[in-house]
């Protein structure tokens, strides 16, 4: 390329003639020049339309493979989870299960220690709990389990109860919180 502009320099040159007519072999010189210069703008603009079409080709092929491995990493993350959370279902029904016998195991020593306690109050109240103690109390067997709490409490307490209030707290001056909360529970199951 440059063989061929320095060929037509020479020929402007050798056209234009030699002598005085300096400015137009100036002008001459000066297309020529410009001529080069819009050459050489035109390698380097090709060039860069080259190297860039080259980079964002590499950069397509980069981008390809990024989401490949992408789709397979999250393939992975999504079958670990899946797993994990069948396990962890796995664990927590084992775990109500083992939960749910001891809630039943607690229940029954519960209900068996009431059912202990009450065997005292049964002789004054019968064994389901519907007589009037020495025909004066009221019927505890139909009592919510919060109110057969306050009154063996109050009873123990010496705040609670009218003429049986001596005989009852006699009764329940031994009893622990959790004995009260035992055959509370049990009257209420009757």
């Amino acid at each position: 390329m440059k063989s061929i502009l320095v060929g037509a320099c020479l020929a402007i040159v050798l056209l234009s003639g030699c002598g005085d007519k300096k400015s137009e072999q100036k002008e001459e010189a000066k297309k020529v020049e410009e001529i080069q210069s819009q050459t050489k703008i035109k390698e380097v603009a090709e060039n860069l339309k080259v190297s860039t079409n080259k980079a964002i080709d590499k950069a397509a092929v980069i981008v390809e493979n990024i989401a490949e491995e992408t789709s397979v990493v999250a393939a992975k993350v999504a079958t670990q989870t899946k797993e994990l959370s069948k396990e962890a279902v796995t664990k927590m029904k084992v775990m109500k299960k083992e939960l749910d016998n001891k809630i039943v195991e607690v229940k029954k020593d519960y209900n068996t220690r009431g059912k202990e306690i009450f065997v005292k109050c049964s002789g004054c109240h019968g064994v389901d709990a519907k007589k009037k103690a020495l025909n004066q109390s009221a019927v505890i067997r139909d009592w919510d389990k919060q109110k057969i709490l306050n009154a063996l409490k109050g009873y123990k307490a010496g705040t609670y109860g009218g003429g049986m209030k001596s005989l009852m707290a006699s009764q329940v001056k031994d009893l622990t919180e959790e004995d009260i909360e035992a055959v509370a529970s049990y009257i209420t199951v009757l």
